[in-house]
């Protein structure tokens, strides 16, 4: 980050000093504060610093991205959100296999 542009996302959000070598600078720009706030609202941002210090500089950006679709995705629907992923590939790679109740008994309402 140069000491000229405004800060990334993140620092903007958080109310922090983008540094130069902020971990989230070169993957939640300040032209999209929205995809910071919903990946810190399901992870928390000391989280998702953590992930990104795990994973090499050149995955970096790839688990950036799986982080924003899963953030995404739990903001549509946090209750199933696993479930309803699982199911929707099944559904589109057009299995039947599909259980209409994953405990295998009948649902009594």
């Amino acid at each position: 980050m140069e000491a000229s542009s405004s800060p990334c996302a993140s620092c903007k959000l958080l109310r922090r000093r983008c540094t130069k070598d902020c971990i989230f600078a070169p993957y939640f720009p300040p032209n999209d504060p929205l995809k910071f706030a919903i990946v810190h609202k399901i992870f928390g941002a000391s989280n998702v610093s953590k992930m990104l210090q795990k994973v090499s500089v050149d995955q970096r950006a790839d688990t950036v991205s799986s982080i924003v679709y899963e953030a995404n995705a739990r903001m549509r629907d946090p209750v199933s959100t696993g479930r309803n992923l699982k199911f929707s590939d099944a559904e589109a790679n057009g299995s039947d296999d599909i259980p209409d109740n994953p405990n295998g008994s009948e649902l009594h309402v």
